[in-house]
């Protein structure tokens, strides 16, 4: 009943009041100690935004799990000043610096506060502790270069699946137009074909300063000369054979 009522406009609208207050505070005082609480009370007011729509959308504990990740990464000696860590690690740390810029010292307020940190905390620690079991049950087995089904892994992002099938869609769209341009470029084979009565099919120089001609193409646009040359060799053959099919 309550949430059928208070939904996240009524949280929001008391963020922007307290982000005002917030703002107003550390613009007209002067005392260094109501500036920093006026920006504490704005950090605040931003927290309770995310806390909103993650409650209305489904992501309630995304905030918290934040914060709980990066307290432990710090409190496990995570070495994040060593630059010679994997790329994958330093982003980690990206992660811890983001947490921090974001009031890192409110850790024990937003799990306190928030009725879902619990419930995510739990949820986080169960799934590290049953991805350590099964890792420690392959380590247990002799060591096999070939995946085996059912072997942990990390799946891919759907984001990037999805931008994935979004390229590829393109791609196809591009392949339907070249496709459609060779057709368009076979009719004109044909009609060369019937202009070229009592001659051969083939013309060596003509090849020879179209291949030139397309390679220059190519370099131009930054792409492979050779690749570039390997397909008009394919599409000359393409046309040579449209017109020995017109005799």
């Amino acid at each position: 009943m309550i949430d059928s009522v208070i939904g996240p406009t009524h949280f929001i609208t008391v963020a922007a009041l307290l982000f005002g207050i917030g703002a107003a505070g550390a613009i007209w005082r002067r005392n260094a100690l109501m500036v920093l609480m006026s920006i504490e009370l704005m950090l605040n007011a931003a927290n309770i935004v995310f806390v909103a729509y993650g409650r209305q959308y489904g992501d309630n504990g995304s905030h918290a799990i934040a914060f709980f990740i990066a307290k432990g990464l710090l409190d496990a000696g995570a070495d994040f000043d060593n630059r010679f860590t994997p790329p994958s690690f330093q982003s980690m740390r990206n992660t811890v610096d983001a947490v921090r810029a974001d009031a890192g010292h409110l850790l024990l307020t937003l799990h306190r506060e928030n009725p879902f940190a619990p419930a995510a905390r739990l949820r986080f620690v169960q799934a590290l502790q049953d991805l350590n079991a099964t890792l420690s049950a392959y380590e247990a087995e002799p060591a096999d270069s070939s995946p085996q089904p059912g072997e942990p892994t990390i799946p891919e992002s759907p984001r990037h699946d999805s931008d994935l099938k979004q390229t590829r869609n393109h791609i196809d769209e591009l392949d339907m137009e070249l496709v459609a341009l060779l057709a368009r470029r076979a009719q004109l084979s044909r009609r060369a074909g019937r202009a070229k009565v009592g001659r051969p099919v083939r013309d060596p120089l003509r090849e020879t300063e179209l291949l030139k001609s397309r390679r220059q193409w190519a370099d131009d646009a930054g792409l492979n000369p050779d690749n570039m040359e390997e397909i008009f060799q394919a599409v000359l053959r393409m046309s040579r054979q449209v017109q020995v099919d017109m005799r």
